[in-house]
């Protein structure tokens, strides 16, 4: 179950809808700059895994744009669509896809996924979230949803695909040592993601990728140079410019040692 602060009015979705909604939720990546990912620890390593893009800047221009509307109604959203009852309630339709499809479709199964939206203060943000029972169940969990079938072919609506199938990205959790660890298992295949997105260069480079883990105790050392630590010393924060983590993924390898 979701932490008891995730409460908010449920989204009748159908499976064409979630199609339509995840489609916009990637493609919001390249309008936002900001990226997010945040994962907080309980005393026993489970814990929650957020994945979030703000687009408020995307909502502040397109605000701009229709200022001289004489008359606009100011939508306000605060939802939470959660994938598993979507999927339950479309099953007879899900069952007749064929079986690497429904595959994909499944392991959206443990998400949700909270929208946020007021347009008189030019706030558009999304978050995905799940628990986790260990942190290596979600590893690469953005890549459950880009590379899922709900999405059709994103080249053909003009959003690039934005993760590497060449890459392969792990987190462990053992003692008192946490790793986040990509690596290129896949020269071929990572060139050809990167040849994908030259066209999106520039945005990318000026979006910014922040993660942000939050431990149950302090925090003894991080190997990433440019990390920060909380005021509590059990938060640690790393924020990197998109583009160079695109192009150099195993660059921003780190490990954090906790106090025992």
């Amino acid at each position: 179950m979701l932490s008891k602060k995730y409460i908010f009015r449920l989204i009748p979705i159908d499976y064409k809808a979630m199609k339509k909604l995840l489609f916009l939720f990637v493609s919001f990546i390249l309008a936002s700059c900001v990226f997010t990912e945040e994962v907080t620890f309980n005393s026993d390593q489970s814990g929650q895994l957020s994945i979030g893009f703000d687009g408020s800047e995307f909502m502040k221009m397109m605000g701009g744009m229709n200022a001289d509307q004489e008359e606009k109604t100011v939508k306000k959203v605060d939802s939470l669509v959660v994938f598993s009852d979507i999927l339950e309630a479309s099953k007879d339709s899900i069952a007749r896809l064929p079986l690497k499809e429904q595959e994909e479709l499944m392991k959206l199964k443990p998400y949700s996924l909270r929208i946020q939206m007021d347009e008189s203060a030019d706030l558009m943000k999304f978050e995905m979230l799940t628990d986790f029972e260990q942190i290596e169940d979600v590893s690469d969990a953005f890549k459950t949803f880009s590379k899922s079938s709900v999405f059709g072919d994103q080249r053909t609506k003009g959003a690039p695909i934005i993760t590497n199938d060449g890459v392969e990205i792990k987190y462990s959790f053992k003692g008192n040592r946490f790793e986040r660890q990509a690596r290129i298992k896949d020269a071929a295949l990572f060139n050809k993601a990167l040849d994908s997105l030259k066209d999106a260069a520039m945005i990318l480079s000026a979006s910014t990728y922040k993660m942000k883990y939050n431990f149950p105790v302090k925090v003894k050392s991080v190997s990433y140079e440019g990390a920060s630590l909380s005021s509590d010393l059990k938060s640690v924060s790393i924020e990197v410019n998109f583009q160079d983590l695109t192009t150099n993924p195993e660059r921003y390898n780190f490990t954090v040692i906790l106090e025992q």
